[in-house]
């Protein structure tokens, strides 16, 4: 039954009570031949009470329940929810984001359907501008079905910094926050499950930092050279499951006592993985291609290197800086070993 329609409800009386009413009226006329004849007044409609709506004259079956609705109520849009906690992490393979929902609102929507509002914040890991509207879109699983949903974002997220957003979908009255959660990815994909019910727990691949450390190689020339980052970042491309990148950033610092004008070295970073293959990374030129540049002791140089890995991750690496010019105090090129648990 829908609010504000008003149906009129039949008047029933047995036959007894309708001979009864024949024989009094007869009986009036008779008594009284010029008394006027007036039709009695109709009652008020009746009305329900349905959860926070009034249903006039509301239907009712034999169990005495208002039909279309359980046990008389109708359905009841559930209430606003804000989270703390929940955080995940989604992207491509090359921008990676940190996402957490702040807030869950369902607002009235068609007859059939309401219209639920997540509120998020996302984070851009990478170095470029990015927009998470760009990405493949969730899912809004609700029980055994899957629920489109829709990123809403206005503008790119600068690389290093956070922005607003909102994932919008539209689901039936009978939806609760019970057994619903948004996925990203899909099962072949580093995926993230976040139910809305905040008493579950999210399931989500999230990055390893610092796992060479900051670690220093003094070379023979006097110059050091140093890993000062070093990321392992899931690969959110779908079908990749278990493949991740191996983000690195290598410093260099001239420490010879005499400047220099040179171009001055060239760096090839490689790294070994846990099943023993060997990844190349970028080549690149510390303290710049410039034949007039003048070294200078303290000038710092920083270049980096992006690797891909395939699973499993757990085991033992060894990342090499390839130097031109400046080896270790053995004569050697840089090797720096770590383990990833």
């Amino acid at each position: 039954m829908h609010p504000g329609r008003t149906t009129h409800r039949t008047l029933r009386l047995s036959g007894v009570s309708i001979a009864l009413a024949v024989l009094f009226l007869g009986s009036c006329a008779k008594n009284d031949p010029g008394a006027a004849t007036t039709a009695a007044p109709s009652a008020p409609a009746a009305t329900a009470k349905v959860g926070a709506e009034t249903i006039k004259d509301a239907p009712r079956t034999t169990a005495g329940t208002t039909s279309g609705t359980t046990a008389g109520t109708a359905a009841v849009r559930p209430a606003a929810v804000s989270y703390t906690d929940r955080t995940f992490w989604t992207g491509t393979n090359t921008v990676p984001f940190q996402i957490d929902l702040k807030t869950a609102t369902v607002e009235d929507g068609t007859k059939k359907d309401w219209n639920l509002t997540i509120e998020a914040t996302a984070k851009n890991y990478a170095a470029i501008d990015s927009n998470i509207a760009l990405m493949d879109a969730p899912t809004l699983k609700v029980g055994d079905v899957a629920v489109p949903a829709t990123i809403r974002m206005s503008g790119n997220v600068p690389g290093g910094a956070s922005s607003k957003f909102e994932i919008t979908a539209v689901v039936p009255t009978t939806f609760t926050f019970a057994g619903a959660a948004l996925v990203f990815g899909n099962e072949a994909s580093n995926q993230s499950i976040v139910p809305l019910d905040a008493g579950q727990k999210v399931t989500t691949t999230a990055p390893i930092e610092s796992v060479i450390g900051a670690e220093e190689i003094a070379s023979g020339t006097g110059t050091k050279v140093k890993v000062t980052k070093s990321t392992l970042w899931p690969d959110f491309r779908k079908g990749n499951k278990g493949h991740w990148f191996l983000e690195t950033q290598v410093e260099a610092v001239y420490n010879q006592p005499t400047p220099q004008s040179v171009n001055y070295d060239e760096a090839t970073l490689s790294l070994s993985t846990p099943d023993g293959a060997t990844t190349g990374g970028e080549s690149s030129t510390f303290f710049g291609p410039s034949d007039g540049l003048v070294l200078r002791a303290g000038m710092v140089s920083r270049t980096g290197a992006r690797f891909a890995v395939v699973g499993p991750i757990e085991g033992n690496y060894a990342l090499t800086v390839k130097l031109r010019n400046v080896k270790n105090d053995a004569g050697t090129n840089p090797v720096i070993p770590f383990v990833v648990d």
